[in-house]
């Protein structure tokens, strides 16, 4: 029994570590300067396929949420949603970019467009985002980098 436990115990603590190693990496979230530094990387991209999905959805003409790995989103949602977008109204675009976690434990960042006529909280930083959102159920915030665009956290638990 003794060497049954003796050759357990390392491999379980071993368990643990690795567990606890790839709870860090996988849930964890960026900072301010990693989502402004994605943001730049990408901008002239984002602003072109921004341009294109706003001109679609003032047509009325179905926006695809699918994502684009060129630019680096998984999917795309608009808000209102384009069943009940009435022309002119002032939308929010979200880029998802990043998403973690497993279940209702998950969550993701992104970068988003905010019409300037919608009324969003803001918050000055990543980190000041991240510190409200605690304890919060299904938290969404944003965060501006520059003109109307975002980098946004969102929550599902």
């Amino acid at each position: 029994m003794k060497k049954i436990l003796k050759f357990l115990l390392p491999i379980i603590l071993i368990g643990i570590i690795g567990l606890g190693v790839l709870g860090m990496r996988f849930f964890s979230a960026p900072t301010t300067t990693n989502m402004e530094d994605f943001f730049t990387n990408h901008k002239l991209a984002f602003e072109e396929k921004n341009r294109e999905l706003l001109t679609a959805l003032s047509q009325q003409i179905t926006v695809s949420s699918e994502g684009d790995t060129m630019i680096g989103y998984r999917w795309v949602e608009v808000e209102p949603k384009q069943e009940i977008y009435q022309k002119g109204d002032p939308v929010i675009v979200r880029y998802y970019t990043h998403l973690k976690g497993i279940g209702v434990g998950a969550f993701g960042t992104g970068i988003a467009y905010l019409d300037p006529r919608r009324e969003e909280k803001s918050y000055p930083d990543f980190e000041a985002m991240m510190e409200d959102r605690k304890g919060a159920e299904g938290f969404i915030g944003y965060s501006r980098i520059s003109g109307n665009w975002y980098s946004f956290f969102w929550e599902a638990d």
